[in-house]
């Protein structure tokens, strides 16, 4: 019978890992940032995960009501009518 030992701390490490780079992601994208005349961590600015999911949100929205609208401008036809 041989028993496998389950290293749950390399896998609860991995997962840290996973979700801080996804939050450095997200703060990439925040274009809601603040600034501040005292820095926080030497940085110009105080960017959130919040922020930059809120601003993905927002660019999102921008390309799909501009991209319909496109649509509808390019699918308009000319309606004539006239009275006998």
């Amino acid at each position: 019978m041989k028993f496998y030992f389950v290293n749950l701390n390399s896998s609860l490490i991995s997962k840290q890992k996973t979700m801080n780079c996804m939050t450095q992601l997200l703060r990439r994208f925040d274009l809601f940032h603040t600034t501040h005349l005292i820095r926080y961590k030497g940085e110009p600015e105080y960017k959130t995960a919040t922020g930059g999911l809120v601003s993905i949100i927002v660019i999102a929205l921008n390309i799909i009501l501009f991209y319909s609208m496109g649509l509808l401008t390019i699918n308009r036809e000319l309606i004539t009518y006239s009275i006998s």
